[in-house]
């Protein structure tokens, strides 16, 4: 029941003040077993619903909003419009799946197309949207430029490994040029690029390449490396090293199309706005057919 949660979170609050922050960890596991985190989402649920207009008039122990939810309404994350709208439909009647509530959440957040496995063994799936929250800068614009000096940096690491007379090498997003630049500077002759905001589209492209070194948008990093292992034999991605390892749903994408990770090379975080998230970010070197459990870990 919402009401008996709220009621909850009041007792905490107060008993919070009383046992006082250094004891109070311990005296919540003592007296319940709980986390710092449970108690917090018992609290924060107790927040919202003094803090917000929206409650004065419902009924609480009829509203129509999974527990598990109110607390992902009531994180501090949430935007206020998810909020009002989900609080709004339940004063008009509107019965909310958990489902529901994260899909309402997602699209105020901006992240309506980020692939979040809701059926994953990991129930936090509000802690992944805050994930998402972060590896998706400016509120889902993917237009964060390359430095050219860090496409300098990633593509000499790799260059031992390039037949720059040979190979091909694809840029799908080649933005304002760095890795472009690079790419000559380094003595690649055999170089093409993709460009959607030049009406050349990457996913338009099938050709088979040798290489493909770039900084794909975030919001579409999944298909982006989907249609890389249809037409390349390696990938180079800058990007979080969460947006390769951190999700199941793309580690099966690549072992099912029989890839394999052989190589993250840890860069630092350029500055905004690329996002400032504390996420390690990596130039992550994928490779079609290896099979080795072995990943080299290296850093600039």
């Amino acid at each position: 029941m919402i009401s008996d949660a709220i009621e909850i979170g009041r007792r905490l609050k107060l008993f919070k003040e009383i046992v006082g922050h250094g004891r109070w960890l311990p005296w919540l596991d003592e007296q319940f077993g709980w986390t710092d985190r449970t108690a917090l989402n018992f609290m924060r649920v107790y927040t919202l619903a003094t803090k917000s207009e929206k409650f004065s008039d419902l009924a609480l122990e009829d509203l129509a909003v999974p527990l598990s939810s109110m607390y992902a309404l009531a994180a501090p994350q949430t935007p206020s419009e998810a909020v009002a709208e989900i609080l709004e439909k339940v004063r008009n009647g509107k019965r909310f799946t958990i489902a529901e509530v994260r899909d309402t959440i997602a699209r105020h957040k901006g992240l309506d197309d980020f692939d979040i496995d809701y059926d994953s063994e990991d129930d936090d799936w509000f802690t992944r949207y805050l994930v998402a929250k972060q590896l998706v800068p400016n509120g889902g614009n993917d237009d964060i430029q390359t430095p050219g000096y860090l496409a300098n940096q990633i593509v000499k690491h790799f260059l031992p490994l390039i037949d720059v007379k040979n190979d091909l090498v694809l840029e799908p997003c080649a933005g304002k040029g760095a890795f472009v630049r690079a790419f000559k500077a380094s003595g690649i002759k055999n170089i093409i690029t993709c460009e959607i905001k030049n009406g050349r589209d990457f996913f338009d492209y099938d050709r088979r390449v040798d290489w493909i070194i770039t900084n794909p948008p975030f919001s579409q990093m999944r298909e982006f490396l989907k249609h890389s292992y249809e037409i390349a034999n390696n990938v180079v991605f800058l990007t979080f090293t969460a947006h390769v390892l951190g999700m199941r749903a793309r580690l099966q994408d690549m072992n099912d199309a029989k890839w394999g990770m052989k190589e993250l090379l840890c860069v630092p975080t350029p500055s905004k706005p690329w996002p400032q998230s504390g996420f390690q970010v990596c130039a992550a070197h994928l490779r079609n057919g290896w099979r080795s459990a072995k990943v080299t870990f290296t850093a600039i």
